[in-house]
């Protein structure tokens, strides 16, 4: 009876380091999933951050392009005069036709509501 005992004792035994070795299996294999899930969340996190800093030194470096267009000294040419008769295409103000001298042969010509004020009317 003792040897029976003793193999029952070691039959248990066999039977727990395999039940054990079966739960250290399952153990492993549920840790090394959630590192594959772990490792996934963190090459998106990757690629997000790689997008965010390319899209960021982008537009950093336009608007550095545009601080230093802004920043330059401009070349400035001397600009034409300004006067209404350079707006109607005159060269000297006595050809404008409402500032001519008229006969009375040829009627007064008004001046355009645009260019009223020019002459001191109010419109």
């Amino acid at each position: 009876m003792e040897i029976g005992m003793e193999m029952r004792y070691l039959a248990g035994a066999v039977a727990f380091v395999i039940v054990m070795h079966f739960w250290l299996l399952w153990y492993v294999l549920r840790a090394v999933r959630a590192m594959n899930q772990v490792s996934e969340r963190f090459a998106h996190a990757h690629r997000s951050l790689q997008l965010l800093t390319e899209t960021t030194e982008t537009g950093f470096a336009a608007f550095a392009g545009v601080l230093r267009e802004a920043m330059q000294t401009p070349k400035r040419r001397k600009p034409a005069p300004r006067t209404v008769a350079s707006a109607v295409g005159a060269t000297d103000p006595s050809e404008l036709p409402w500032l001519a001298d008229h006969s009375e042969r040829s009627p007064r010509v008004e001046p355009p509501r645009m260019f009223a004020w020019v002459l001191g009317k109010e419109a």
